[in-house]
């Protein structure tokens, strides 16, 4: 039986076209309106990001049809059509996973017993780290694959001017003084939506006074270009709801984030933040894929802020690579046990360089704390200090880009082509 894949309206296709590493490269069709016929497998595929109007709105809309290829009257009997939602960025658990209605998958497991449909004909790819949630498709015999990274990774001309610049350059030849490798800046930091933790943070390094001592973005995006039009105090107000949806209220006053703060006064007015960066246009539009190498190979360490950070699910996006490829150490500011994703996958993270303790405190302010004072201690050294303290773990950032290059491009690649010949 021959294979066709397909995209509802083509909306999947830079995400699908990362299989072309595949030795047999897979070609994508546009979904059309004839009639499937039984002599051929179809794998459909349908984006989703977070939202359930994202895939599931999709599906309804093409079942109901009378006059869609995929009215459920029609493909009911079949057994040859698979529909793959593919996860490409955070998988909230909300679109699979219901409580509410005392259902393991509700939504899509709902979907399927509307219109009399087996499991069978909904499959999932996912990028994130939440196998507590992967448990649940299993118990209503949904398939899916777990592919760390697949949908952000930049193209392979990113990954090698990353290792040529490190091993050319940044890398010491034979010279055990590498103060002649002094960056420019403590740390980078791209925080492209304003959410509470990256609020938070910025507030803390706007206080502490190390906005100067990195490279640094608030709001500094298409996401949010309408916040620096609202009046003052519709921004402070903005700006400790943001907080508060991740912190709780005692520990906003503890750190004398209130209304009434002059400080945060002169925050908000700053907002949308951002340092002297290259390429701005790059970081405007900055997006998933795209990667500025100048700036991050002119920081000594990542300050990542993770997609969630009051949640119970992991998500390895493109903020989780890009410190990997890129050769830095990095600080997870996400939730409790972030760091064990990468564990996971078999990566090596920065303990005793960075005390990682914070990352098993599940109290959201008392971790928080915790995460400053790393940034605080290595904000206060000096330069050649900071400086040495990199050159200590080269042994870690070059393991771990050997296995992020190994997991993208051979074993999450050889794993979804299993899975879909599989189907």
């Amino acid at each position: 039986m021959s294979t066709k894949y397909i995209t509802l309206n083509g909306e999947l296709d830079k995400y699908i076209n990362n299989l072309v590493y595949f030795d047999t490269p897979i070609s994508i069709e546009k979904f059309s309106n004839s009639d499937f016929d039984n002599e051929t497998k179809y794998i459909i595929f349908i984006n989703s990001e977070t939202s359930e109007d994202n895939y599931l709105s999709r599906i309804k809309q093409y079942l109901k049809d009378k006059n869609s290829p995929l009215y459920y009257k029609k493909i009911k009997d079949l057994n040859n059509i698979h529909i793959v939602i593919f996860f490409t960025d955070k998988m909230n658990a909300t679109d699979i996973y219901s409580e509410e209605t005392n259902n393991p998958v509700g939504i899509a497991k709902d979907l399927l017993d509307k219109y009399g449909l087996k499991n069978e004909l909904l499959n999932f790819i996912m990028v994130t780290y939440i196998p507590e949630k992967f448990k649940n498709l299993e118990q209503q015999k949904f398939k899916y694959v777990y592919v760390p990274f697949f949908s952000h990774l930049p193209d392979d001309k990113i990954v090698d001017l990353s290792r040529q610049i490190y091993f050319d350059y940044i890398l010491p030849q034979n010279n055990p003084d590498t103060t002649f490798l002094l960056r420019k800046n403590y740390y980078i930091s791209y925080n492209f939506i304003g959410k509470s933790h990256r609020s938070m943070l910025y507030y803390f390094l706007f206080k502490e006074n190390f906005l100067k001592k990195g490279i640094f973005s608030y709001r500094y995006g298409a996401g949010d270009c309408q916040f620096e039009l609202l009046p003052i105090e519709e921004k402070i107000q903005r700006f400790i709801t943001d907080v508060e949806f991740g912190f709780e209220r005692n520990f906003c006053k503890d750190v004398e984030l209130h209304k009434g703060n002059n400080l945060l006064q002169e925050i908000v007015k700053k907002i949308p933040y951002k340092s002297d960066m290259n390429d701005e246009e790059l970081l405007k539009n900055s997006g998933s894929v795209l990667l500025n190498v100048i700036d991050h190979f002119s920081s000594y360490f990542n300050i990542m802020t993770i997609t969630d950070w009051n949640c119970d699910q992991i998500h390895l996006d493109e903020k989780c690579w890009k410190p990997i490829l890129t050769f830095q150490p990095f600080i997870a500011i996400g939730p409790a046990y972030s760091l064990e994703g990468y564990h996971s996958l078999g990566f090596k993270t920065f303990h005793p360089y960075i005390d990682e303790s914070y990352d098993r405190i599940e109290d959201q302010g008392e971790r928080f704390l915790a995460i400053m004072n790393n940034i605080n201690k290595l904000c206060n050294m000096s330069k050649s200090q900071i400086n040495d303290w990199y050159f200590k773990m080269i042994d870690i950032y070059e393991y771990n880009n050997k296995l992020l290059y190994e997991i993208y491009y051979f074993q999450s690649q050889k794993k979804i082509k299993k899975f879909l010949e599989l189907l």
